[in-house]
């Protein structure tokens, strides 16, 4: 009985609430798990509700699979829409925007979905697979391709360089490294601090992406 009445509370709120908790739970079942090795079942287990529950928001897994993604889509699209790089120096720039995303990259929750869209989502639902690319990784490397265009222009960065590529390189280096970090820790120690990762990142870059001698000015 104290079990029972622990949990109700829970499911007194509005309708609009549950569904947002059942989204919540499948995220992470199915970012931890994989979606073809998790269940309805599993689900529910993790919201604190039966399987019933489910079906009476969703129309099947699939359903929520695709509500849960495209949900995660938009918050991260709402992240980089909030940051202000007005005012700043390119290398300022480059430097705010990644220290920015290695935060969100290193969130709790970031590596399991990645694995999630990259080993699974991308052969069985290409077209969240694409939305995903686009709206992420693909916008993501424009933006700071953006920057480093900005620089080139202002002979902060050399301007032989390709931006484009320039910004797709220093993405896949940084997002790697946040997905694998995790899965390359031992025992609870890390090989290196996150911060370290990045201090480290952003010395190579900026480094890298400098006039060539003779060049500045």
């Amino acid at each position: 009985m104290p079990k029972r009445s622990d949990k109700k509370p829970r499911w007194t709120r509005k309708p609009e609430y549950r569904e947002e908790d059942l989204i919540t739970a499948a995220l992470d079942i199915f970012s931890k798990h994989g979606y073809r090795n998790s269940s309805l079942v599993d689900v529910a287990k993790k919201a604190g509700v039966t399987k019933g529950v489910i079906y009476y928001y969703f129309r099947d897994k699939e359903h929520l699979l695709i509500k849960a993604l495209t949900r995660a889509l938009k918050s991260a699209k709402a992240v980089e829409i909030g940051l202000d790089l007005s005012g700043l120096s390119g290398k300022e720039k480059l430097r705010q925007a990644l220290t920015t995303g290695w935060a969100r990259w290193n969130s709790p929750g970031f590596a399991d979905l990645y694995r999630l869209f990259v080993g699974e989502i991308a052969q069985s639902h290409p077209a969240l697979y694409r939305k995903w690319l686009n709206n992420g990784p693909i916008r993501t490397s424009h933006a700071l391709a953006a920057i480093i265009r900005e620089g080139q222009a202002t002979g902060e960065f050399n301007p032989d360089l390709d931006p484009v590529l320039s910004g797709r390189f220093i993405l896949s280096s940084l997002t790697s490294q946040a997905v694998i970090q995790p899965l390359a820790s031992k025992r609870g120690t890390a090989y290196c601090s996150k911060d370290q990762l990045l201090e480290t990142a952003l010395d190579l870059f900026l480094r890298s992406l400098a006039p060539a001698a003779g060049e500045a000015g």
